[in-house]
């Protein structure tokens, strides 16, 4: 657990450092998309399963801004930063991959959930370095999957562990904010457009983190990748 606590520390310490660059960067993909869900969330919330409809644009945007972090994680820590419009250009021609992978890493959680909640966390545990060998080392989907599964053998109940203390310091504070927005009546399409758009850039912590463990790979692993 100490280890844990190490691991989450730097995801934050290297959140904070880049801040200014990941909110450039990310926060012009989430805006619209959290307005999005914002309007069609107030204004028409009595159609049935809104929610996961207004989540649509989302779900098209999460390869492209992922695929953005990830490439200047990588970039950040090897020295060699790039323009802006390098960053989107790179995403935009990875978005394909990434989408199948993930619609198969959701098909493989939801078989998950559907039997027990242990193995869809197994699962989502077990495929978080799957994005990073599809953006950083060109694996398709299926390699990227199995490539993850055998990386994070090692690590599983660090990155489980990891998962939750992040979910908690991320979301309880926003938890929090949102009750009190809610009960001074305030909760309206321009709260609930920065409450989405704190909740998603928050989330990138994630990413980050998973992205720390993963560069404790041993040499062995690294050489699989090339192969």
């Amino acid at each position: 657990m100490n280890n844990t606590f190490t691991f989450v520390t730097d995801s934050c310490r290297f959140f904070k450092n880049h801040l200014t660059a990941l909110a450039i960067l990310i926060i012009p993909i989430l805006i619209p998309v959290s307005i999005f869900f914002a309007l069609a969330t107030y204004y028409f919330q009595d159609i049935k399963y809104i929610r996961y409809l207004a989540a649509i644009p989302y779900a098209l945007a999460f390869p492209l801004f992922q695929s953005v972090l990830i490439l200047y994680i990588s970039s950040a820590l090897s020295g060699a930063a790039l323009h802006k419009g390098q960053y989107y250009r790179l995403a935009l021609r990875l978005w394909v991959p990434l989408a199948g992978l993930y619609i198969m890493t959701t098909i493989a959680l939801i078989t998950g959930f559907a039997l027990l909640v242990i193995p869809a966390l197994i699962v989502m545990v077990r495929t978080s370095f799957s994005e990073f060998y599809c953006i950083l080392y060109n694996k398709s989907p299926i390699e990227a999957l199995k490539l993850s599964w055998n990386a994070t053998r090692e690590y599983q109940w660090v990155i489980f562990s990891g998962l939750a203390i992040i979910w908690l310091i991320t979301n309880i504070p926003l938890y929090i904010v949102k009750q009190f927005i809610s009960s001074m009546e305030l909760w309206n399409p321009v709260s609930t457009s920065l409450y989405q758009l704190a909740q998603s850039f928050l989330a990138l912590l994630l990413t980050i983190f998973y992205f720390r463990i993963f560069t404790l790979l041993p040499e062995k692993i690294s050489s699989e990748i090339h192969n």
